[in-house]
């Protein structure tokens, strides 16, 4: 602005918008969009602020013998009764919609159950911390076992249930899934009960402190979806799907995650 008087006038046109008929005949507020403070030392701030007092830490409360895991379960409650119905749901929509020869593999399914579902993604944690070249191979007998075998994998779960499994693996019921471009169309819909679910449970779990903060966060993958994004500044992963995370800025809590899709 070249002058004070400028800066006064736009002011003033701005609060005479503070009340105004819309096209039913209410009275609308409006608010300037901002305010001029002639006097930075003796202003006084309009809205009242208050004190944080809110009780931080975890809500969590087990016996302080208690394992890691045990507090996974708090935060996964439900997760893996999600992930076996709809697995169950889209298992049979597939055998029964589609004619697979009589002995193909799956003509064999039987209903995945919680605990099976649960001892599924403990395999599949820990593929991420013993690396092999493929899936079959961690269920593979060789003859010198001291070098390539993984009998714990076997001892859980036989290859070809886990490869079933993984094959029908499905978070949401396909059919209520509204098609792309139409109104209503949820990018995450593959996963939106587990996102929502992992909202409320963050939220439960545990309570913030004061100061929060929103950043972005990358979940390595190639795969043809169009929430794929590419950012070349990302060391980690530089394509993937983004998420914005509100996290808390002290530990880096997750409160809420949601996906981003354009």
């Amino acid at each position: 602005m070249d002058s004070d008087n400028e800066v006064d006038e736009i002011f003033e046109e701005e609060t005479d918008l503070s009340s105004s008929e819309s096209e039913s005949g209410d009275i609308l507020e409006m608010r300037p969009v901002w305010t001029v403070v002639p006097d930075v030392d003796n202003f006084r701030f309009p809205h009242n602020l208050h004190e944080f007092n809110q009780r931080i830490g975890i809500q969590i409360f087990l016996p302080k013998t208690s394992q890691p895991i045990e507090y996974f379960n708090v935060l996964s409650t439900s997760l893996f009764e999600i992930l076996a119905n709809e697995t169950n749901r889209y298992a049979s929509q597939v055998i029964n919609t589609e004619e697979a020869p009589p002995f193909a593999r799956e003509r064999n399914w039987k209903d995945v159950t919680v605990d099976e579902m649960s001892a599924f993604f403990g395999l599949y944690l820990a593929m991420g911390m013993v690396k092999k070249p493929t899936i079959e191979s961690y269920w593979s007998q060789s003859d010198r076992p001291w070098l390539y075998e993984t009998p714990s994998f076997s001892k859980v779960m036989i290859r070809d249930r886990f490869e079933l499994i993984l094959q029908f693996l499905h978070a949401n019921d396909n059919t209520k899934c509204i098609p792309r471009g139409q109104p209503g169309h949820d990018p995450a819909h593959k996963i939106r009960p587990i996102l929502d679910l992992l909202n409320i449970n963050f939220k439960t779990a545990y309570n913030p402190g004061r100061d929060l903060t929103v950043d972005e966060s990358m979940v390595g993958f190639k795969g043809r979806n169009y929430t794929v994004q590419y950012m070349p500044g990302k060391k980690t992963h530089r394509w993937g799907a983004k998420l914005w995370i509100l996290a808390e800025a002290d530990t880096g809590y997750t409160l809420h995650i949601d996906l981003y899709a354009g």
